[in-house]
């Protein structure tokens, strides 16, 4: 999702309206929200986006594995507050997942509140964590290692989570294992219940609302990226498009988030009814889903009929068309990162999707067959579509396989730091104009069989 952040002077507005978003989920908690936003939302060192890379601390001790090993799974980096616990065979002893998707419709540019989404954090971290162990019907004592995401992200969400597994430590002396969020996303495919025996190394796309990268996953940890772009993510084009086409207006996806609400107009709606002419004239494997937003909010401003109390007219052809515009772009540079990968690690014989974006069936069909057409010894696979979204689960079994590689957690916490922009691999895109053989772009099929794909 779309990450808005504000100058401080603009407090006092953005307080009425943390009022309004916060209503919106609990009117209980607009209150104290607010009551602290002065003082607890807005330190300066939050506001600032210059990169920032803190040390973890000192390394502790590896963890034994055994049977009885519990890893606590936590995830806040932006949004969705999701919390798990998970044994080491990758099995999920229990779950919980709070959404934040209702605060999100009183933004009316689309996107995440910042200082909203922390609250929210603050107030949904303990609850959450308390009804995984009830479903798990487990207490702190079993719990051996607490994995969480350090990074990246937004800082508002992350500081909240950092605060909250500091607490958690302190009190229970259970140690910390910071997780990278991306090799979390990536790594999902390698769970035992996604049904894949994955090897490394595998190419993996990871699109959703803050992230579109390609890369080489090599090892746990190691990833080589081939591509990719922080702004203008697929996801954020989604959420902005399905905004201004209002449809959580529309009666039958009011109680869906932006990106499953457009998959669902989709269904019902004509791909071919609006053409969306997209030129990109690089040709490389970075994303820029602009190239489609552009053409595709014209045609969006040009359908609406100027009712706010509606979606806009012609929605549902609208959805089809954007979605299958959008999803054909990023197949194309899916096509330049399969050959990019094939160059460099001939011996890849997996395509991995992952991220919010990849939970939509339609692109996982137009990935499998842009794969088909480059690769067709290759494998595609993706997570189940409720793991591709961020959830506790992912980031108890990156803990599991950060144990089992032999990364110990933190041996102390008081240092603890979070990093909205923590160091994903290292980045060889700018080799790609070397290679001599470029790719011939190939026709998408313009309709892709999801029944393949089903949870």
């Amino acid at each position: 999702m779309l990450a808005m952040t504000f100058p401080l002077q603009r407090s006092s507005t953005l307080c009425h309206r943390t009022v309004g978003a916060c209503a919106a989920v609990d009117r209980a908690c607009s209150g104290a929200a607010v009551a602290r936003l002065g003082s607890r939302i807005f330190p300066t060192a939050m506001i600032s986006s210059k990169s920032r890379q803190f040390t973890d601390g000192v390394r502790g001790s590896p963890v034994p594995i055994s049977d009885k090993t519990v890893v606590m799974g936590i995830e806040m980096s932006a949004d969705d507050t999701g919390v798990a616990l998970m044994d080491c065979s990758g099995r999920v002893l229990g779950e919980s997942r709070k959404s934040q998707f209702l605060a999100n419709r009183e933004n009316k540019n689309g996107g995440i509140w910042p200082a909203v989404a922390q609250q929210l954090h603050v107030r949904d971290l303990p609850i959450a964590a308390d009804e995984a162990l009830a479903r798990a019907e487990l207490t702190y004592d079993d719990v051996s290692v607490i994995a969480f995401t350090k990074g990246p992200g937004m800082p508002f969400s992350l500081c909240a989570g950092k605060d909250f597994v500091q607490e958690l430590s302190k009190r229970h002396g259970i140690p910390l294992l910071p997780v990278n969020h991306m090799h979390a996303h990536a790594l999902t495919a390698r769970l035992p219940s996604a049904g894949s025996d994955l090897p490394f190394p595998f190419l993996v796309l990871l699109a959703s609302g803050g992230h579109c990268t390609f890369a080489v996953a090599e090892g746990i940890s190691r990833f080589t990226i081939l591509g990719r772009k922080s702004v203008w993510s697929p996801g954020q084009v989604v959420d902005k498009l399905a905004n201004m086409l209002r449809l959580h207006l529309a009666p039958e996806l009011t109680h869906l988030p932006p990106g499953p609400a457009l998959e669902a107009a989709a269904r019902h709606g004509d791909p071919q009814r609006f053409r969306l002419q997209w030129v990109d004239l690089k040709d490389d494997c970075s994303a820029n889903s602009r190239h489609v937003f552009l053409p595709a909010e014209l045609k969006v401003r040009e359908c609406d009929n100027g009712d706010a109390s509606s979606p806009v007219r012609e929605y549902r052809d609208l959805a089809a068309s954007i979605q299958s515009h959008l999803f054909q772009y990023l197949s194309v540079k899916a096509e330049h990162a399969i050959r990019f990968a094939k160059h460099r690690r001939p011996d890849i014989r997996h395509f991995v999707a992952s991220g919010g974006v990849a939970s939509n069936l339609v692109f996982r069909g137009l990935l499998a067959d842009a794969l088909a057409l480059q690769a067709p010894n290759w494998s595609f696979v993706a997570p189940p579509p409720r793991l591709c979204t961020d959830n506790g689960v992912m980031i108890a079994w990156t803990g599991v396989e950060y144990l089992k590689a032999g990364i110990a957690p933190l041996a102390e916490c008081d240092s603890l730091r979070y990093d909205a922009r923590l160091h994903f691999g290292e980045d060889v895109s700018a080799e790609y104009a070397d290679i001599s053989c470029r790719i011939h772009r190939q026709k998408i099929p313009k309709a892709a069989d999801s029944s393949r794909f089903q949870d």
